[in-house]
Protein backbone atom coordinates (compact mmCIF):
# COMPACT_ATOMS: atom_id res chain seq x y z
CA UNK A 1 0.00 0.00 0.00
CA UNK A 2 1.42 3.37 -1.00
CA UNK A 3 1.62 6.30 1.35
CA UNK A 4 -1.11 8.10 -0.58
CA UNK A 5 -3.42 5.08 -0.36
CA UNK A 6 -2.78 4.65 3.41
CA UNK A 7 -3.84 8.22 4.01
CA UNK A 8 -7.26 7.71 2.49
CA UNK A 9 -8.75 5.75 5.45
CA UNK A 10 -7.43 8.40 7.87
CA UNK A 11 -9.02 11.18 5.87
CA UNK A 12 -12.24 9.19 5.70
CA UNK A 13 -12.31 8.73 9.48
CA UNK A 14 -11.54 12.38 10.17
CA UNK A 15 -14.24 13.47 7.75
CA UNK A 16 -16.93 11.91 9.98
CA UNK A 17 -17.78 14.46 12.72
CA UNK A 18 -18.76 11.83 15.30
CA UNK A 19 -15.46 9.93 14.88
CA UNK A 20 -13.39 13.10 14.90
CA UNK A 21 -15.15 14.21 18.09
CA UNK A 22 -14.34 10.87 19.74
CA UNK A 23 -10.67 11.20 18.74
CA UNK A 24 -10.48 14.77 20.02
CA UNK A 25 -11.99 13.75 23.34
CA UNK A 26 -9.05 11.38 23.86
CA UNK A 27 -6.57 14.26 23.78
CA UNK A 28 -5.20 15.86 26.91
CA UNK A 29 -6.92 19.04 28.02
CA UNK A 30 -4.17 21.48 26.97
CA UNK A 31 -3.85 20.00 23.47
CA UNK A 32 -7.62 20.01 23.03
CA UNK A 33 -7.87 23.61 24.22
CA UNK A 34 -4.82 25.18 22.56
CA UNK A 35 -3.52 23.12 19.64
CA UNK A 36 -6.42 21.18 18.13
CA UNK A 37 -8.57 24.24 17.22
CA UNK A 38 -5.67 25.59 15.15
CA UNK A 39 -5.51 22.59 12.82
CA UNK A 40 -8.27 23.86 10.57
CA UNK A 41 -11.48 25.86 10.64
CA UNK A 42 -13.44 22.61 10.49
CA UNK A 43 -11.73 21.31 13.62
CA UNK A 44 -12.31 24.64 15.33
CA UNK A 45 -16.01 24.56 14.49
CA UNK A 46 -16.42 20.98 15.71
CA UNK A 47 -14.63 21.73 19.00
CA UNK A 48 -16.60 24.93 19.54
CA UNK A 49 -19.92 23.28 18.73
CA UNK A 50 -19.55 19.92 20.48
CA UNK A 51 -21.39 19.72 23.83
CA UNK A 52 -19.19 16.81 24.93
CA UNK A 53 -15.97 18.68 24.15
CA UNK A 54 -17.21 21.87 25.78
CA UNK A 55 -18.01 19.86 28.91
CA UNK A 56 -14.57 18.19 28.82
CA UNK A 57 -13.01 21.67 28.65
CA UNK A 58 -15.22 22.89 31.53
CA UNK A 59 -16.95 25.53 29.42
CA UNK A 60 -20.39 23.93 29.84
CA UNK A 61 -21.71 22.04 32.87
CA UNK A 62 -22.22 18.30 32.67
CA UNK A 63 -25.94 17.49 33.06
CA UNK A 64 -26.69 16.42 36.60
CA UNK A 65 -27.90 12.94 35.59
CA UNK A 66 -24.70 12.35 33.61
CA UNK A 67 -22.39 13.29 36.48
CA UNK A 68 -21.38 10.31 38.58
CA UNK A 69 -18.27 11.86 40.13
CA UNK A 70 -19.91 14.53 42.27
CA UNK A 71 -21.18 13.19 45.56
CA UNK A 72 -22.46 14.35 48.91
CA UNK A 73 -21.19 13.11 52.21
CA UNK A 74 -22.39 13.90 55.70
CA UNK A 75 -20.85 14.08 59.15
CA UNK A 76 -22.17 14.73 62.62
CA UNK A 77 -19.97 17.80 63.07
CA UNK A 78 -21.79 19.75 60.37
CA UNK A 79 -19.00 19.30 57.83
CA UNK A 80 -21.17 17.69 55.14
CA UNK A 81 -19.54 18.51 51.83
CA UNK A 82 -20.13 18.61 48.13
CA UNK A 83 -17.07 17.17 46.47
CA UNK A 84 -16.77 18.54 42.94
CA UNK A 85 -14.44 17.29 40.24
CA UNK A 86 -12.18 20.31 40.15
CA UNK A 87 -10.92 21.68 36.85
CA UNK A 88 -7.39 20.18 36.66
CA UNK A 89 -6.03 22.92 34.41
CA UNK A 90 -7.19 25.69 36.73
CA UNK A 91 -5.93 23.80 39.78
CA UNK A 92 -2.50 23.60 38.15
CA UNK A 93 -2.28 27.18 36.90
CA UNK A 94 -3.80 28.98 39.89
CA UNK A 95 -2.32 27.04 42.78
CA UNK A 96 -1.65 27.78 45.58
CA UNK A 97 -3.67 30.99 45.99
CA UNK A 98 -6.93 29.52 44.75
CA UNK A 99 -6.37 25.76 44.99
CA UNK A 100 -4.51 24.84 48.16
CA UNK A 101 -4.85 21.16 49.02
CA UNK A 102 -2.30 20.92 51.80
CA UNK A 103 -3.08 19.43 55.18
CA UNK A 104 -3.76 22.96 56.45
CA UNK A 105 -5.41 25.92 54.75
CA UNK A 106 -3.16 28.84 55.52
CA UNK A 107 -4.21 32.43 54.99
CA UNK A 108 -2.58 34.41 52.20
CA UNK A 109 -2.20 38.04 51.26
CA UNK A 110 -1.80 39.88 47.94
CA UNK A 111 1.89 39.02 48.08
CA UNK A 112 1.06 35.36 47.39
CA UNK A 113 -0.25 36.15 43.90
CA UNK A 114 3.41 36.18 42.89
CA UNK A 115 3.62 32.46 43.70
CA UNK A 116 1.04 31.35 41.12
CA UNK A 117 2.57 29.14 38.40
CA UNK A 118 1.51 31.38 35.51
CA UNK A 119 3.27 34.46 36.87
CA UNK A 120 6.74 35.44 35.70
CA UNK A 121 9.34 33.52 37.72
CA UNK A 122 6.92 32.11 40.33
CA UNK A 123 8.15 32.67 43.87
CA UNK A 124 8.43 30.16 46.65
CA UNK A 125 6.08 30.60 49.60
CA UNK A 126 7.18 30.62 53.23
CA UNK A 127 5.07 30.40 56.39
CA UNK A 128 5.37 33.43 58.67
CA UNK A 129 5.36 33.13 62.45
CA UNK A 130 1.69 34.09 62.67
CA UNK A 131 0.55 31.50 60.14
CA UNK A 132 0.35 33.63 56.96
CA UNK A 133 1.77 32.29 53.72
CA UNK A 134 4.02 34.82 51.98
CA UNK A 135 5.94 34.64 48.74
CA UNK A 136 9.64 35.50 48.57
CA UNK A 137 10.81 38.21 48.46
CA UNK A 138 8.29 39.63 50.91
CA UNK A 139 8.27 43.19 49.57
CA UNK A 140 7.49 43.08 45.84
CA UNK A 141 6.39 46.01 43.76
CA UNK A 142 7.11 45.17 40.15
CA UNK A 143 10.05 43.13 38.99
CA UNK A 144 12.08 44.52 36.12
CA UNK A 145 10.28 43.18 33.09
CA UNK A 146 11.34 42.68 29.53
CA UNK A 147 8.99 42.35 26.55
CA UNK A 148 8.88 38.55 26.92
CA UNK A 149 7.86 38.76 30.59
CA UNK A 150 5.10 41.25 29.82
CA UNK A 151 3.78 39.10 26.98
CA UNK A 152 3.79 36.03 29.24
CA UNK A 153 1.62 37.76 31.84
CA UNK A 154 -0.68 39.23 29.21
CA UNK A 155 -1.62 35.76 28.00
CA UNK A 156 -3.56 35.36 31.24
CA UNK A 157 -4.89 38.86 31.88
CA UNK A 158 -5.78 39.97 28.37
CA UNK A 159 -9.34 40.25 27.12
CA UNK A 160 -10.74 36.98 25.80
CA UNK A 161 -8.53 34.69 27.92
CA UNK A 162 -10.32 31.32 27.87
CA UNK A 163 -9.61 30.40 31.51
CA UNK A 164 -12.00 33.10 32.69
CA UNK A 165 -14.93 31.29 31.06
CA UNK A 166 -14.04 27.92 32.54
CA UNK A 167 -16.16 26.36 35.26
CA UNK A 168 -14.18 25.68 38.41
CA UNK A 169 -15.54 22.14 38.63
CA UNK A 170 -17.97 19.58 37.29
CA UNK A 171 -20.67 19.81 38.62
CA UNK A 172 -20.03 23.52 39.10
CA UNK A 173 -21.16 25.31 42.27
CA UNK A 174 -24.25 27.44 41.71
CA UNK A 175 -23.52 29.36 44.90
CA UNK A 176 -20.42 30.70 46.57
CA UNK A 177 -20.03 30.96 50.34
CA UNK A 178 -18.59 34.31 51.38
CA UNK A 179 -17.21 35.13 54.83
CA UNK A 180 -15.85 38.56 55.72
CA UNK A 181 -14.47 40.05 58.91
CA UNK A 182 -13.13 43.53 59.64
CA UNK A 183 -10.68 43.79 62.52
CA UNK A 184 -10.41 47.50 63.28
CA UNK A 185 -8.07 46.96 66.16
CA UNK A 186 -7.08 44.11 68.42
CA UNK A 187 -10.01 42.68 70.44
CA UNK A 188 -12.56 44.48 68.32
CA UNK A 189 -13.73 42.44 65.35
CA UNK A 190 -16.75 42.93 63.10
CA UNK A 191 -18.20 40.09 61.07
CA UNK A 192 -20.37 40.15 58.00
CA UNK A 193 -21.67 37.16 56.16
CA UNK A 194 -23.16 37.36 52.68
CA UNK A 195 -23.94 33.88 51.51
CA UNK A 196 -24.83 33.81 47.87
CA UNK A 197 -23.13 35.89 45.18
CA UNK A 198 -23.96 33.94 42.03
CA UNK A 199 -26.83 34.07 39.63
CA UNK A 200 -28.29 30.58 39.79
CA UNK A 201 -30.01 30.93 36.41
CA UNK A 202 -29.43 27.82 34.30
CA UNK A 203 -27.93 29.84 31.45
CA UNK A 204 -25.12 30.98 33.72
CA UNK A 205 -23.97 27.43 34.36
CA UNK A 206 -22.22 27.95 37.69
CA UNK A 207 -19.09 29.47 39.15
CA UNK A 208 -16.55 30.55 36.52
CA UNK A 209 -12.89 31.10 37.28
CA UNK A 210 -13.09 34.70 36.10
CA UNK A 211 -15.67 35.48 38.80
CA UNK A 212 -13.67 33.80 41.56
CA UNK A 213 -10.43 35.43 40.44
CA UNK A 214 -11.93 38.92 40.21
CA UNK A 215 -13.51 38.63 43.66
CA UNK A 216 -10.25 37.67 45.38
CA UNK A 217 -7.98 39.94 43.34
CA UNK A 218 -10.27 42.91 43.84
CA UNK A 219 -10.40 42.50 47.63
CA UNK A 220 -6.67 41.72 47.91
CA UNK A 221 -5.88 44.96 46.13
CA UNK A 222 -8.56 47.32 47.41
CA UNK A 223 -9.13 47.24 51.17
CA UNK A 224 -9.21 49.83 53.95
CA UNK A 225 -7.05 48.14 56.58
CA UNK A 226 -3.38 47.36 56.80
CA UNK A 227 -3.72 43.92 55.24
CA UNK A 228 -6.32 41.54 53.91
CA UNK A 229 -6.00 37.79 54.44
CA UNK A 230 -7.85 35.34 52.25
CA UNK A 231 -8.21 31.66 51.47
CA UNK A 232 -10.52 29.42 49.42
CA UNK A 233 -12.03 26.22 50.83
CA UNK A 234 -13.03 23.43 48.42
CA UNK A 235 -15.37 20.68 49.59
CA UNK A 236 -14.38 20.97 53.25
CA UNK A 237 -13.00 23.63 55.56
CA UNK A 238 -9.59 23.13 57.12
CA UNK A 239 -7.66 24.62 60.03
CA UNK A 240 -6.18 26.92 61.19
CA UNK A 241 -9.25 29.04 61.93
CA UNK A 242 -9.43 32.76 62.54
CA UNK A 243 -11.85 32.17 65.42
CA UNK A 244 -14.74 29.89 66.43
CA UNK A 245 -17.26 32.00 64.55
CA UNK A 246 -15.37 31.80 61.25
CA UNK A 247 -15.01 28.04 61.64
CA UNK A 248 -18.70 27.47 62.38
CA UNK A 249 -19.89 29.84 59.65
CA UNK A 250 -17.60 28.27 57.05
CA UNK A 251 -18.74 24.76 57.95
CA UNK A 252 -22.39 25.72 57.61
CA UNK A 253 -21.88 27.49 54.30
CA UNK A 254 -19.83 24.79 52.64
CA UNK A 255 -22.58 22.24 53.27
CA UNK A 256 -24.72 24.13 50.77
CA UNK A 257 -22.22 25.68 48.38
CA UNK A 258 -19.19 23.36 48.18
CA UNK A 259 -16.84 26.36 48.08
CA UNK A 260 -16.24 29.16 50.58
CA UNK A 261 -14.05 32.23 50.15
CA UNK A 262 -12.89 33.67 53.45
CA UNK A 263 -11.61 37.24 53.91
CA UNK A 264 -10.20 38.91 57.02
CA UNK A 265 -9.36 42.59 56.87
CA UNK A 266 -6.91 43.46 59.66
CA UNK A 267 -5.60 46.76 60.99
CA UNK A 268 -2.01 47.88 61.48
CA UNK A 269 -1.58 46.26 64.90
CA UNK A 270 0.56 43.68 63.09
CA UNK A 271 3.71 45.76 63.04
CA UNK A 272 5.84 42.93 61.67
CA UNK A 273 3.86 43.12 58.39
CA UNK A 274 4.39 45.66 55.67
CA UNK A 275 1.21 47.11 54.22
CA UNK A 276 -0.03 44.74 51.56
CA UNK A 277 -0.02 45.43 48.74
CA UNK A 278 2.52 48.23 49.06
CA UNK A 279 1.34 49.77 45.80
CA UNK A 280 -2.19 48.74 44.75
CA UNK A 281 -1.78 50.33 41.32
CA UNK A 282 1.34 48.30 40.64
CA UNK A 283 -0.39 45.16 41.88
CA UNK A 284 -3.39 45.78 39.62
CA UNK A 285 -1.13 46.45 36.66
CA UNK A 286 0.23 42.92 36.98
CA UNK A 287 -2.79 40.93 38.12
CA UNK A 288 -6.02 42.73 37.17
CA UNK A 289 -7.66 41.32 34.04
CA UNK A 290 -8.89 43.45 31.15
CA UNK A 291 -12.35 41.96 31.68
CA UNK A 292 -12.33 42.50 35.43
CA UNK A 293 -15.67 43.34 36.95
CA UNK A 294 -16.55 43.62 40.64
CA UNK A 295 -18.95 40.94 41.85
CA UNK A 296 -22.01 42.21 43.68
CA UNK A 297 -22.20 40.65 47.13
CA UNK A 298 -25.63 39.45 48.18
CA UNK A 299 -28.35 37.00 47.28
CA UNK A 300 -28.87 37.17 43.51
CA UNK A 301 -30.78 33.93 43.05
CA UNK A 302 -33.21 31.87 45.07
CA UNK A 303 -31.26 29.76 47.62
CA UNK A 304 -31.96 26.02 47.28
CA UNK A 305 -32.58 25.53 51.00
CA UNK A 306 -33.80 27.64 53.88
CA UNK A 307 -30.56 26.90 55.71
CA UNK A 308 -28.76 29.29 53.40
CA UNK A 309 -30.84 32.19 54.70
CA UNK A 310 -29.63 32.23 58.29
CA UNK A 311 -29.03 35.73 59.58
CA UNK A 312 -25.66 37.49 59.45
CA UNK A 313 -23.90 37.45 62.79
CA UNK A 314 -21.80 39.90 64.75
CA UNK A 315 -19.01 38.60 66.95
CA UNK A 316 -17.19 40.75 69.48
CA UNK A 317 -14.08 40.30 71.58
CA UNK A 318 -13.03 42.15 74.68
CA UNK A 319 -14.28 45.62 75.49
CA UNK A 320 -17.07 46.30 73.07
CA UNK A 321 -18.51 45.57 69.72
CA UNK A 322 -20.06 47.10 66.69
CA UNK A 323 -21.17 45.63 63.41
CA UNK A 324 -23.32 45.62 60.35
CA UNK A 325 -24.50 43.52 57.48
CA UNK A 326 -24.46 43.72 53.71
Amino acid sequence: MTASNSAIPIEAVLSIPELLEAILLSLDMVTLLVSAPRVSKRWYDIIAGSPAIRQALYFDPVPVKASSSSSKSGANDGSATIKPVLNPLLAKKFAPCFFDFGSKAYFRRANSFYSMPWTVKPRKEVLSEDGIMESLPLYPLLDPEGPCDQADRRRFTQRGASWRRMLVSQQPPLQLGHLWSDEQYRWHTLFWDAKVILNTDATHGGLRMGELYDLVQDHASDHQRHSLWFRVHWGQVRAPFFCDFSENASRQMICHTGVVVEFHEVDDVYQDHHRDPIDPDAFNLVFRCDEHRPLQIGVTGKPPTAAVDWNPAVLSYGWGFDGGVY
